[in-house]
């Protein structure tokens, strides 16, 4: 019976590894989230409220 690892010599394939696609993959989310959570962060800081008001005109007492 042949091995994955033999076949892979024979044809000439390559095993890709995971894991600094993995890590990677993390860092690159968290530099997402980081700067997702500082726009919303700042955005939330400058949010402000007027109270509008209006009159209303008719010609009947």
């Amino acid at each position: 019976m042949t091995t994955a690892q033999e076949l892979d010599e024979r044809y000439g394939r390559t095993r890709r590894r995971r894991a600094p696609w993995i890590i990677g993959g993390a860092i690159a989310l968290l530099i997402v989230g980081a700067f997702s959570w500082m726009t919303v962060a700042q955005s939330m800081a400058s949010v402000d409220a007027d109270d509008l008001g209006f009159e209303l005109v008719t010609s009947t007492p």
